[in-house]
């Protein structure tokens, strides 16, 4: 059997890309992982629309769940102060950032988390894309 390669893209609201212009972090939509994904990475994107300058930057995170810990129905996600790391894009070195980072599948759901620290005086165009391995 083939494996077979799935790209999805990471969407806020069910649109596919969310601008940064506050300091705050925001939530893409649930991403759930395939039962028969067997390696699964992110490709960040941060492009900042204003010239950038020093500290123009993209926290990430990624929140995972495992199910429902608290058992009061629903899944609950890490929290955005104690997700996962994943990178700091920096629009100022480059402009756009981009890069990718691998997750791991033992989690069954997941979310991504961005937040642009000097977010109000910039806007900064965020996007994420999913690509997982499945076995065929």
């Amino acid at each position: 059997m083939a494996n077979a390669r799935t790209e999805t893209q990471v969407t806020w609201s069910t649109a596919s890309n969310i601008t940064l212009d506050d300091n705050v972090w925001h939530l893409s939509d649930e991403m759930a992982i395939n039962s028969s994904t067997f390696s699964i990475l992110v490709q960040l994107d941060a492009n900042n629309g204003s010239t950038p300058q020093t500290g123009d930057v993209v926290e990430t995170k990624v929140l995972y769940t495992v199910g429902d810990i608290l058992e009061d129905s629903g899944n609950d996600y890490d929290t955005k102060e104690h997700g996962q790391y994943l990178r700091l894009l920096d629009t100022f070195i480059e402009n756009p950032a981009r890069t990718s980072v691998q997750l791991s599948i033992a989690p069954g759901n997941f979310k991504i988390a961005a937040k642009a620290p000097l977010g109000i005086s910039r806007n900064i165009v965020f996007r994420a894309r999913i690509i997982e391995l499945r076995a065929g």
